[in-house]
């Protein structure tokens, strides 16, 4: 299937002198289905990756038994009502050279950025945007090129909690599925196109599992 995005570290990245800065590694502390933090165009010149700004976290100090008498290491957590890390995400070249970011402005800075996804002709960038108490999802698409916003394809509502888990399944560059369990209670395929239109595919009432998506991770 075409679209779905490659976790890989085939190609260098780039590295920031600050602590707390990093680029290319999981974020949001692997919820969201998020495994990774480097996601490769289908053409393979180009890769997207997080990168995570924890600077303002603050950091936990945890016992390390792996030490003889035993040591303390920090780790940076964001605590409930606590600050939390700020994501963006970034094009790179091959070698490692920002060529642009995403201009992703919805909710605030401690945003959620997930399924990450890039369109079969390379122009394009989709991303699940989720408001850090997340309740709001908004699906959007933005220039890999520039990194301009270009349309928000869908959105999700929930007032418990929406939870996105997959990327997109192009199955040419204007069709796409989608799955989610905010719509029509279980865990559906959706057929979407990038103007947004949604039509369900799977009408059963049993959620479905998603096995050639993730033997792709």
């Amino acid at each position: 299937m075409l679209g779905i995005p490659l976790f890989s570290q085939d190609f260098p990245l780039p590295q920031s002198n600050e602590e707390g800065i990093v680029y290319g590694t999981s974020v949001s502390r692997n919820e969201f289905g998020i495994e990774g933090g480097v996601f490769i165009s289908p053409d393979r010149t180009r890769q997207a990756v997080y990168r995570k700004d924890e600077r303002a976290v603050s950091q936990f100090p945890l016992l390390d038994i792996n030490t003889r008498t035993g040591s303390l290491m920090h780790i940076r957590y964001p605590m409930n009502g606590m600050p939390s890390e700020h994501i963006d995400l970034c094009v790179c070249d091959t070698l490692g050279n920002i060529l642009t970011t995403l201009k992703v402005t919805d909710f605030t800075d401690e945003r959620y950025l997930t399924g990450v996804t890039w369109a079969p002709d390379c122009q394009s960038i989709f991303v699940q945007v989720l408001d850090r108490e997340q309740h709001h999802m908004h699906l959007n698409e933005y220039s890999a090129l520039n990194g301009e916003f270009i349309r928000t394809v869908l959105t999700e509502e929930n007032e418990a909690w929406v939870e996105p888990l997959d990327p997109l399944c192009f199955i040419d560059n204007d069709y796409f599925i989608y799955r989610t369990d905010n719509r029509d209670v279980y865990k559906s395929l959706y057929l979407c196109t990038r103007g947004g239109v949604v039509s369900r595919l799977t009408k059963v009432d049993a959620d479905v599992e998603l096995i050639a998506w993730q033997d792709n991770y």
